[in-house]
């Protein structure tokens, strides 16, 4: 239903393949979370930690991942579809954590 929130499980495995299961139909969305330009080196870095922010745009959800290469990226993610937003790569050590919150404006 247009406008309504849907309840998922987000899984993202080593391989950069990312399974979306829908809790109200219990249908399983499975795609990579690559671009198709990806190098082969962004092919073979692995995830380490993810953390997942709701959206208001139409069926999307934001995920940043961290990676082994020391890279973080915000990808924006729909149940067919995804693309990256942004890629840092500032720091020293792997992040083993992450957590999104909203701050109080």
């Amino acid at each position: 239903r247009p406008g309504s929130a849907e309840s998922a499980v987000v899984c993202l495995y080593q391989t950069n393949r990312m399974v979306v299961l829908t809790m109200s139909d219990f249908q399983k969305h499975e795609q990579m979370l690559l671009e198709e330009a990806a190098t082969r080196r962004q092919r073979e870095d692995e995830p380490i930690s993810i953390a997942v922010l709701p959206s208001s745009s139409n069926g999307c959800f934001h995920i940043v991942v961290s990676y082994k290469s020391l890279h973080m990226r915000w990808w924006q993610v729909s149940l067919t579809g995804c693309r990256q937003v942004a890629m840092s790569q500032v720091y020293k050590y792997r992040l083993l954590h992450l957590a999104i919150m909203e701050l109080p404006s």
